[in-house]
């Protein structure tokens, strides 16, 4: 019985991070991967077809994530004027 109630609040998270909702602010990019690989650990572990599906989800939203860490990091970086971006 537990072990359903897990299975239906793991999907319903997984439910809430796939439909694009806006992540809390205080929930930064490292905590957002950090939880969405749990749930690929979860998925993974329940070895079936659809497990993997959402699975492939996830790592595309852990993807999406990370270039946009990559993204501010630069934007960041130029911001600051530490880089002279016309140097050869």
């Amino acid at each position: 019985m537990a072990e359903e109630y897990l299975e239906q609040i793991i999907d319903e998270i997984y439910d809430i991070c796939t439909r694009g909702i806006d992540w809390p602010h205080n929930f930064s990019p490292d905590q957002r991967i950090k939880m969405l690989q749990n749930l690929i650990n979860y998925y993974q572990a329940q070895d079936t077809e659809n497990g993997y599906k959402k699975c492939a989800k996830l790592r595309d939203i852990i993807k999406m994530i990370e270039l946009f860490k990559a993204r501010s990091a630069d934007r960041d970086l130029l911001r600051s004027g530490s880089v002279d971006i016309f140097e050869n």
